[in-house]
């Protein structure tokens, strides 16, 4: 690196002069393998005193250039590895969670399934939010429990009839229908008995009708303990009238199972002074039993039974009348 002191009185002086007073006392000159920078050093007149020139290979400054280049290139290269571990880091603690909470909601909506938690502990802000979903999702579970077995009790209502405790007339119009369709496929025989409780309206009016209610249930239950098949389904149909479905029964047997429901309503001997057919309550019945078919409709065999059951009545009650199918 050359240095050289450039005096006033050098011829070349004035020229370089007059560069330094444009550019405020620094010059550069650029050649093909140097470059030359003029430094002017006023007097105390604030005139050149003396110039110094300095001489830098061209070398030098293209490897300042590189040192440069190199220099920002790391800074850069740095700069990524400095976003790609703050996204590391950003990925590891925000974005995973909210991945793991979003895929969590969505088994939950799709599987219904309020037992599970999510498994993340933390004690940050998100830990929180956490942990505030997962008291959310137990009071959801607690909820729906709740509802189901609202639901259920519910059902349970809308079958069964609040008094005796046996399935309404909507339980026994969905048996028998889907009964009818069961043994119409099988071609096998279905059992129908129509029980009605004699001079009810008389009992209550002599009785009350808390003591009308209280032999409703004792008849209801009676007639549950002697039909025990799993398959039959035994209703009351509305008042004093109670139905009973027999599948794969047929007339000789339907007629068993309603005589001996006669008997039992009559050894109850629930006093009934003014039955006019006995001194105790009884009860009459109509049945019928057949192998559904087409032919027929389940009204319709519902309405010869019903018939059967007024002939009973009209022959003096107490008994079991029988249509034939």
């Amino acid at each position: 690196m050359p240095i050289k002191i450039i005096l006033p009185e050098d011829e070349n002086f004035h020229p370089t002069s007059v560069n330094l007073d444009k550019n405020g006392g620094i010059y550069i000159e650029s050649f093909e393998n140097n470059l030359n920078i003029y430094g002017a050093y006023l007097d105390v007149n604030s005139r050149p005193a003396f110039i110094i020139e300095t001489q830098y290979s061209r070398k030098i400054t293209e490897s300042g250039f590189a040192a440069i280049y190199f220099g920002f290139a790391m800074i850069v290269l740095s700069s990524l590895i400095f976003l790609s571990f703050q996204f590391f880091l950003l990925r590891q603690s925000i974005l995973a969670p909210i991945a793991t909470l979003t895929n969590f909601t969505k088994s939950i909506s799709s599987n219904h399934d309020f037992k599970k938690r999510i498994p993340i502990q933390r004690s940050d802000e998100i830990g929180t939010l956490i942990e505030g979903m997962n008291y959310m999702i137990g009071t959801i579970e607690k909820q729906t429990e709740l509802l189901m077995e609202m639901n259920a009790k519910l059902q349970v209502t809308s079958t069964t009839d609040g008094l005796t405790g046996i399935p309404n007339r909507r339980m026994f119009d969905e048996g028998f229908a889907k009964y009818w369709s069961l043994q119409l496929r099988e071609k096998k025989h279905l059992g129908l008995i129509i029980g009605d409780i004699d001079h009810f309206k008389l009992y209550n009016d002599a009785y009350g009708h808390q003591k009308g209610d209280e032999c409703l249930t004792t008849i209801a239950l009676t007639i549950k303990e002697k039909v025990t098949r799993p398959s039959d389904l035994i209703a009351r149909y509305g008042g004093e009238e109670f139905v009973i479905l027999l599948p794969n029964t047929d007339l000789k047997g339907t007629e068993f199972v309603a005589e001996t429901i006669r008997k039992a309503v009559e050894n109850l001997e629930i006093h009934h002074i003014k039955s006019g057919v006995s001194n105790v309550v009884t009860i009459s019945l109509g049945i019928g039993s057949l192998i559904p078919s087409s032919s027929m409709s389940p009204k319709e065999f519902f309405d010869k039974v019903d018939k059967a059951l007024y002939q009973s009545k009209k022959n003096g009650r107490n008994q079991v009348g029988i249509v034939q199918v």
